[in-house]
């Protein structure tokens, strides 16, 4: 451990200690986490190339204190890794990290405000646009406030700022950072969940950009029917250039009356892509990893857009395991060239809850690719597959 990593567990000692000595209203509480995943990869479409190997390793602890009833104090440290990534088995990469540390106070000046001061994941609706990014082994945080009003039982406003990058002219001092912020209000009953949010984004770097994103996502259940839509607009400019793209999706779930629980829903999304009058529509921060394909290709960031097509079905043959397959009819929203169509992906994952605390889950994917997928990534093979087994245990 690094003299840092030394510092941040001895400061968690020390804090521990003092909550511990304040009195019966302290609370404290430790959680954690260790992830596994191994991968097996074989995505490039080159016949000239091995399938990749990979081991990745996640390993966080929590610590939550409350000192009083409205106030919590909460850190997650972090060490993400790769197998054999250190030169040697006595190297050091030093890559221990404060994922998140932030302080909440509820009943802040108003019995229905609740405020976050610090470094925090942010998660929002489907994480079409804020996510946490969780399959990615370092995971999502911003450094930033948040504050949530709850207007009713039903009804709550969020609203945030952050600062994704800190940067400067050395010569000038001039801001180059990189800022986010936005609003997110949420209606919720038993039948309707209602959300609409305003995202805004202000590079000062090289990007020069300022972007806002303007959505909603809704949610319908009828009984063993459900419906969820979300559209949004993007405008702004970047680098001088004008922002002008635009987002939609929608889902339709059936849950079939049987013994195994069988889910069925189809579902097509559309985002932009660059044409001369629409610019392609950004994912700002969105967990893409769960909607598009899990192969991680799509959607590309500033290019040809995309159409998914997509087909899923979900069983639970006992309480502990859950199967799912999908399929995805992959297009971009704008032509390349003469073409169109990137391919088609079908996968499958199966999550088994082998004891209380451990969890397994592994997944594959096959890739067939059409013209498009060689112009725009490259490669001659028809087809790519990838696998991946995950062990996590939490306490």
């Amino acid at each position: 451990m690094t003299r840092f990593g030394w510092l941040v567990a001895f400061g968690w000692v020390a804090a521990l200690w003092a909550f511990d000595t304040r009195g019966d209203e302290t609370t404290v509480a430790l959680s954690g986490e260790l992830h596994v995943r191994s991968e097996l990869t074989d995505g490039d479409f080159s016949a000239d190339t091995e399938p990749s190997r990979a081991t990745l390793l996640r390993s966080r602890m929590n610590v939550k204190a409350s000192p009083s009833e409205d106030v919590a104090v909460a850190f997650t440290l972090q060490d993400a890794r790769e197998y054999g990534s250190e030169p040697s088995t006595t190297a050091n990469l030093r890559n221990l990290d404060l994922y998140a540390g932030h302080l909440t106070i509820s009943r802040f000046l108003s019995d229905n405000l609740t405020l976050q001061l610090g470094r925090m994941p942010l998660s929002y609706g489907d994480e079409r646009l804020v996510g946490v990014s969780v399959w990615s082994n370092m995971g999502r945080a911003f450094d930033g406030t948040r504050a949530q009003y709850r207007v009713s039982d039903a009804a709550s406003i969020d609203l945030w700022g952050t600062k994704v990058r800190a940067e400067s002219d050395e010569r000038t001092r001039e801001d180059r950072g990189y800022y986010f912020g936005g609003t997110y209000g949420s209606y919720k009953t038993d039948e309707l969940k209602l959300n609409v949010y305003a995202l805004s984004e202000r590079d000062n770097g090289d990007a020069n950009m300022s972007r806002w994103t303007l959505g909603t996502e809704d949610d319908l259940n009828f009984g063993a029917f459900m419906v969820r839509t979300e559209a949004a607009m993007q405008f702004g400019d970047r680098g001088g250039k004008t922002i002008r793209g635009h987002f939609f999706a929608l889902a339709g779930s059936y849950r079939i009356p049987a013994e195994w629980k069988p889910t069925v829903t189809v579902g097509y999304d559309h985002l932009s892509g660059n044409d001369g009058d629409t610019t392609a529509f950004d994912t700002v921060f969105g967990t893409n990893h769960k909607l598009y394909g899990l192969f991680d290709l799509l959607p590309e960031r500033n290019a040809v857009g995309l159409r998914d097509v997509r087909v899923a079905l979900s069983l639970q043959p006992a309480k502990p395991l859950t199967l799912t397959a999908e399929a995805h009819h992959l297009m971009s929203a704008v032509e390349d060239g003469d073409e169109s169509t990137y391919g088609q992906e079908l996968n499958a994952q199966a999550s088994y809850s082998y004891r209380t605390g451990l969890a397994f889950r592994a997944g594959g994917a096959i890739f067939f690719a059409d013209e498009l997928t060689h112009a725009r990534f490259g490669g001659e093979n028809s087809s790519a597959m990838w696998l991946y087994l995950m062990t996590t245990a939490t306490f």
